[in-house]
């Protein structure tokens, strides 16, 4: 209940780190100031826009970088008042590491959720889990859902490429902000996204046709994404 009284409008935008994000003019980002918001992961580096919601659940090594990425967090002051969704239970490292070493800042507010990797399909409420499939993309949908948004739209969202918004243009990452010739699955800059190895347009369509049955509309932001063959563009 609480977590739902943050929620302002019927619309959120759910904000991937796809290099099309450089190309939202000034003007597209004064109107999305407007809805709702759910970053995750990677989106902490973005300047842009207040995150309503952001979904942290990965880091390689969490150990040796969470200190790092708790700095940037607690630097970018268009995340002070964003609510963080964590992963609970006794097997997940990266929350587990965050709250064990006292460094989390107790002024941000954080949930912890649980992540669901048997249904394929939301059920229930935000108890039964987020479905954790082909990636946190899921997840965020899964957490638009419960909170009874009528209107998702996937930003930044490409696949076509594993370029990320906040790194050269014809660069990776493999780690954070530090410019890569090859990602963390080994993958060079033009190769499409893991994500989208992982099968994630099998998952979207899927979650679109459920969606649509609730009267609830999945779209996507960029024209040229690999999602735009599953969904409607925004």
């Amino acid at each position: 209940n609480q977590i739902k009284k943050i929620k302002k409008t019927n619309e959120v935008f759910i904000y991937g780190s796809g290099y099309s994000i450089n190309k939202i003019s000034n003007e597209e980002w004064r109107k999305l100031r407007n809805y709702d918001s759910i970053g995750f992961n990677n989106t902490i580096f973005l300047k842009k826009i207040s995150f309503t919601y952001h979904i942290n659940r990965y880091l390689k090594n969490p150990k040796k970088n969470i200190k790092y990425q708790i700095k940037i967090i607690n630097k970018n002051r268009y995340l002070k008042k964003t609510t963080f969704l964590m992963p609970e239970g006794f097997i997940e490292e990266y929350t587990n590491n965050i709250f064990s070493k006292n460094l989390w800042d107790k002024n941000k507010n954080f949930f912890l959720f649980k992540t669901n990797r048997f249904f394929n399909l939301p059920i229930g409420n935000i108890n039964v889990g987020l479905i954790h499939k082909s990636g946190t993309l899921i997840d965020c949908i899964t957490f638009a859902y419960y909170l009874g948004y009528k209107k998702i739209v996937l930003v930044g969202v490409d696949l076509y490429d594993t370029r990320y918004f906040y790194v050269p243009k014809n660069k990776t990452s493999i780690l954070f902000n530090i410019p890569s010739s090859k990602n963390v699955h080994g993958n060079t800059p033009d190769c499409k996204h893991q994500t989208i190895i992982n099968k994630v347009d099998y998952r979207i369509r899927l979650i679109k046709k459920f969606l649509t049955k609730k009267s609830i509309s999945l779209e996507v932001y960029n024209k040229k994404s690999l999602l735009k063959r599953e969904l409607k563009l925004f």
